[in-house]
């Protein structure tokens, strides 16, 4: 589970990123512009485009 959201976060960002010439502010932006379907519950994304565990369900995974 946490293997797959990651991935997704990762594709997302480096879609954003590809389409938009500079990487995703928050994880809200990549739902607003259709890049996620929907927020993780696992992980969260940061300034630039950083992905961070969120809770404890994931730390070390991946």
């Amino acid at each position: 589970e946490c293997a797959a959201d990651l991935a997704m976060l990762e594709r997302a960002v480096a879609s954003f990123r590809a389409d938009n010439g500079v990487a995703p502010a928050s994880e809200a932006e990549l739902v607003v512009d259709a890049y996620l379907r929907q927020f993780s519950q696992l992980y969260d994304v940061h300034y630039n485009g950083v992905i961070v565990t969120q809770g404890d369900t994931c730390i070390g995974a991946g």
